[in-house]
């Protein structure tokens, strides 16, 4: 079953966001209710409401439909209807908890225009809505003053001289439209809207938006190129007032039925491979239009080149994951399923090579639950085609999002071009949306014979971006009606869903120890200045390095396993050397977190080379022994003030189609452990830019600045780019040279910038024990540990920000 645990207070979801179904405090107010019969037609507009996923239909409806409707309820009602996310809670009314059931709908409404009924700072949402209410809320809505739709001037109804002149001005402009489902003669402002009259309201109002849809729009151009020259522009043309008005209203979404053919970024497609033929999908509200993407000419393949890289943001893992069918469950279609294609053990949101297959049942939907509202940006999935097996790419992909699990909104579409071709061909379907908060992501396709799917990517927007200050408008998406078929619980604190909060460690020491003489062994006074900052007195104050990656000598490759038996036997001296160095600084230092630190521990490279690993089973085999005797030691041991949050792995680049396959499963058995799976690749090196296929959780870029004096800035700078394009941390190098050196010094420094987004981490490469010998020497050497924490200290004030 899904986790329904709620998130943090200030994302509370609205649980029941159709008509806020809570009981609400008694009110009393001035004005007189319409004749206290519901219309004979509003329970069957409740029950298609909740077809369209609006409400949830007259069998959960919790009011009578004569009784009057609150004006926090009809604006949770309309601006459902309307699409609008709700947005987190603020205090710009008064009487407006955070607690309430429809207080981000109200948030919502009010960022396009607020209502000006009741005071400014006060909304009144127990207030029985008024018809004048309905109108403020639909001319907000519609974004009617700004479309000029209707007119300004007065109606033929009996003008309340006694109404506001925005009031005034709402009440002509909504008129005309006849949503409000009374005539113009005979409107009454001050009258009360009941349940069953809200009801209908918000039934016209959707059959305005699906009309407002179909309008006449044309999409341009009619052809993309994979000429990557350029960033081309897609444009919807309305052919109507009204087209205009959709294309205005509706977030837009853009999908790709080929990944490798490029990548959007809100209406500019970049062509990333000359050769690669695709077809993207323009959504808006429930409309869809789809262009080809065309392999460029020889000529122009040659004289452009692909983009740098696709920005992309952190990948969310699941707090827990369902797979429903689409249609009748058939017990013989799930066995076959599960028996030939089971999928690997972290089903579809794997990195794993291995395809989930499904079988029939009309199509499935993969609903995950993320443990907490996310920022989300970009959701793809990965399938295969195999004619000859009957397995082919699904017509379309659909993501739909969440943030109770119960009323859904449509992302968009992922529609592939057909295709005639018998090659066996995977393709990674794409959607690209606004930035938008959900916790719940449903991706859902049809299957005619069998789709194989993996790799499942949920991602947050690049850089960090904030919090949405304005609310997009969504159609909303129906609730399915299939039967749940497999779940999954990640053994993830439901709080830290993902990889970027689950990484804990922001500033990374790396600390050298092996079999070998060539690093000294640490000593508790030289982990001592690394986990706090020693002042100026020798007394120590705060945090410094807030996490350990214990590594072998960078050659152990080639000396075998009697290597990784050395690291071990090192290992256990220095955890416990460590591990009292955080004793200590817990006792005595004042600031100094009381938690255990967390620690990284080495994961060899088994080198096919050596006569060790004759064969792949022997290194997968030889890692999963090493990793289980350094699991027994962990546990046997009493380092209380530590904690083993993951393995990295030593070997600098990934070339071999053997090593991916290899780095792939080792992930599989990391995650499963809830440990992560760390990498510090060097500048461009090969694997790079699949670090997330390949499984791996934190990766840090090496900019390799610091060595080489021929390097000038614009190195490192262009490391920090493609760090920020890729998802990466960036690793700070030194060495001892910069104790002696001044350029080398500089070069240091250099580094020490700010970064581009707050939350990028770092791992620091110094050699031995350079900034350890830094603390401790004149003062002209002794400003580099010093800098060193204070840009630390600014990074974590920008953080907060």
């Amino acid at each position: 079953m899904i986790n329904r645990k709620r998130p943090p207070r200030c994302w509370r979801p609205i649980l029941l966001a159709g008509l806020c179904l809570l009981a609400l405090f008694p009110y009393t107010a001035h004005g007189a209710s319409l004749p206290a019969s519901p219309p004979p037609d509003a329970t069957a507009v409740a029950e298609e409401l909740a077809t369209h996923g609006i409400s949830r239909g007259i069998i959960d409806y919790a009011y009578p439909l004569e009784a009057p409707v609150t004006r926090a309820q009809l604006a949770a009602l309309l601006a459902r209807t309307a699409g609008i996310q709700p947005l987190p809670p603020t205090s710009r009314y008064r009487d407006v908890l955070w607690s309430h059931p429809c207080a981000g709908y109200i948030e919502a409404l009010s960022v396009r225009q607020p209502a000006s009924v009741p005071p400014k700072d006060f909304f009144a949402p127990e207030a029985p809505a008024t018809y004048e209410d309905a109108a403020l809320f639909l001319d907000q809505l519609l974004s009617l003053a700004s479309r000029r739709t209707g007119s300004a001037e007065s109606a033929f109804w009996f003008a309340d001289r006694s109404l506001a002149p925005a009031s005034l001005d709402a009440v002509n402009r909504v008129l005309p439209l006849q949503l409000l489902g009374v005539p113009a003669d005979r409107f009454m402002p001050r009258h009360r809207v009941t349940h069953g009259q809200a009801l209908l309201i918000a039934q016209r109002l959707l059959a305005r938006q699906a009309g407002d849809i179909k309008s006449d729009v044309q999409l341009e151009p009619a052809r993309l190129t994979g000429n990557a020259a350029t960033a081309q522009t897609i444009q919807l043309q309305a052919l109507s007032p009204e087209a205009a008005a959709t294309v205005n209203a509706y977030a837009r979404s853009y999908g790709i039925d080929n990944d490798r053919a490029g990548w959007l970024q809100n209406d500019q497609f970049y062509a990333q491979s000359s050769s690669e033929a695709a077809q993207v999908t323009v959504n808006v509200g429930t409309r869809t239009w789809t262009v080809p993407v065309e392999p460029a000419t020889v000529e122009a393949s040659r004289a452009t080149s692909a983009p740098f890289f696709r920005v992309s943001g952190p990948t969310y893992l699941p707090v827990s994951s369902s797979v429903t069918t689409l249609g009748p469950i058939d017990p013989a279609f799930f066995d076959l399923e599960k028996t030939n294609h089971p999928g690997p053990y972290g089903g579809v949101h794997s990195a794993s090579d291995q395809w989930t297959g499904f079988y029939r049942m009309h199509g499935r939907a993969l609903i995950t639950d993320l443990g907490q509202l996310q920022l989300i940006n970009a959701v793809s999935l990965q399938f295969q085609q195999d004619t000859a097996s009957g397995v082919y790419l699904p017509k379309e992909m659909q993501v739909d999002f969440s943030q109770d699990g119960l009323l859904w909104s449509r992302a968009g579409k992922v529609i592939p071009a057909p295709s005639a071709s018998t090659a066996v061909t995977e393709r990674t379907f794409r959607l690209t949306v606004p930035t938008v908060a959900a916790r719940y992501v449903r991706v859902s396709f049809p299957v005619d014979i069998w789709v194989f799917a993996r790799r499942l990517q949920i991602e947050g927007p690049p850089n960090g971006a904030a919090t949405p200050v304005s609310s997009l408008n969504f159609a909303p998406s129906p609730a399915l009606s299939g039967t749940v078929i497999t779940t999954r619980s990640s053994s993830a604190p439901p709080d830290q869903p993902s990889t970027a909060h689950r990484q804990p460690i922001d500033n990374l020491l790396l600390v050298y120890t092996d079999h070998s003489s060539v690093y000294e062994p640490w000593s508790q006074a030289d982990f001592l200045p690394m986990l706090a900052h020693k002042k100026s007195d020798q007394t120590y104050a705060d945090r410094f390095f807030d996490g350990m990656l214990l590594l072998p000598h960078p050659d152990s490759a080639s000396f075998g396993k009697k290597a990784w038996d050395s690291y071990a036997a090192a290992l256990e001296r220095q955890l416990t050397v460590l591990d009292e160095a955080v004793a200590w600084h817990q006792t005595h230092t004042t600031g100094f977190p009381q938690t255990p630190l967390p620690v990284v521990l080495t994961i060899h490279y088994p080198t096919p080379k050596h006569k060790d690993w004759p064969t792949e089973t022997a290194r997968l085999q030889s890692i999963r022994a090493f990793m289980a005797k350094l699991q027994q030691r962990w546990q046997q041991a009493s380092w209380s003030h530590l904690r083993h949050v993951g393995y990295y792995w030593l070997w600098e680049d990934v070339r071999l189609a053997e090593d991916q396959a290899l780095i792939r499963t080792i992930a599989d058995d990391l995650h499963k452990q809830n440990l992560l799976f760390y990498w510090i690749p060097y500048y461009d090196a090969p694997g790079l830019t699949k670090w997330r296929e390949l499984g791996f959780d934190q990766v840090y870029l090496q900019p390799n600045y610091y060595f080489d004096p021929d390097f000038s800035r614009t190195r490192l700078l262009n490391a920090y780019r493609q760090a920020q394009a890729l998802g990466l941390g960036i690793e700070i190098e030194g060495t001892a040279q910069f104790l002696q050196d001044s350029d080398f010094r500089q070069r240091y420094l250099d580094q020490l910038i700010d970064p581009p987004a707050p939350t990028m981490p770092y791992a620091f490469y110094l050699e031995t024990k350079s900034l350890v010998q830094a603390s401790q020497s004149n003062e002209l050497v002794n400003r580099l540990y010093h800098a060193t924490y204070r840009w630390m200290q600014k990074r974590v004030l920008n953080k907060a920000d």
